[in-house]
């Protein structure tokens, strides 16, 4: 009948109206619910880029302790000894040679440390400029030719420290490895982005590594690896008796800065 009609009409308009009420009830929560959980995300990238930071500052205090600590030590046990009445003109001339020569050191790692946190040098571009830099005031004190091949197209991505201190530390000591041991006159240095790797490569055209060098260098080059594991990637040394040694360092690009 038309009152059973109205009766069923209003009851589908009732349960419709609470239906409604409900998802608006469902749709403040799920509402209210994303927005806690956007809070929460942003507090835990606070509270990580806190900590990412807090490790940065760490690192760099542990650097100038161990290396500036170091040699600071170094500077004044050699001062207490030139001044000592004890010592010899001789000595007193050697003890000076070495105070300068560590005063040098002193200047060349603050240099480097000051590098690794300026954000200014948080580039590809400045990082290739760098090690170019740095390997050619080197092998010309060793008296051996450099020869740059950094690529034109290096991308605009930016470098955080770590990831240039640790590519440049390993960087330094394949440089070390060559002047020491390959008896090379002549040294590339190529520098280039590959997909999404950052690879630079020192070649010499030294003895290459035989067993003895091998066996000299081993911490170094276990250092080397180490530290390009750290960040993801790897060192490869490749080498021929009397034709050279080649040392490609292979990284991922790190995502962002911290």
């Amino acid at each position: 009948t038309l009152r059973k009609v109205f009766w069923i009409a209003g009851a589908l308009g009732f349960v419709t109206l609470a239906a409604f009420g409900w998802v608006a009830v469902l749709k403040r929560q799920v509402t209210e619910r994303t927005r806690d959980l956007e809070i929460q995300s942003h507090e835990r990238q606070r509270a990580e880029r806190r900590r990412e930071i807090e490790q940065e500052r760490a690192r760099v205090a542990h650097d100038l302790h161990d290396d500036l600590g170091a040699r600071l030590t170094e500077v004044n046990m050699l001062s207490s000894l030139v001044k000592s009445a004890t010592t010899s003109i001789e000595e007193k001339n050697r003890y000076l040679d070495e105070l300068s020569q560590t005063a040098r050191g002193m200047v060349t790692s603050l240099d480097e440390i000051v590098w690794a946190v300026n954000p200014r040098n948080d580039t590809i571009a400045s990082l290739a400029s760098y090690f170019g830099s740095y390997a050619q005031r080197l092998l010309d004190l060793a008296s051996m030719s450099c020869g740059l091949d950094v690529a034109e197209d290096l991308p605009d991505h930016p470098l955080d420290p770590r990831f240039r201190q640790e590519l440049f530390l390993a960087f330094k000591e394949a440089l070390t490895n060559v002047v020491r041991h390959a008896e090379a006159t002549q040294v590339w240095l190529r520098i280039s982005v590959q997909g999404d790797q950052l690879v630079v490569v020192v070649a010499d055209n030294g003895n290459g590594l035989d067993s003895q060098v091998r066996e000299a260098g081993a911490d170094g080059i276990a250092n080397m690896k180490e530290r390009l594991k750290s960040l993801g990637g790897a060192c490869e040394i490749t080498s021929e008796n009397r034709k050279g040694t080649t040392v490609r360092f292979q990284a991922p690009l790190p995502g962002r800065l911290l």
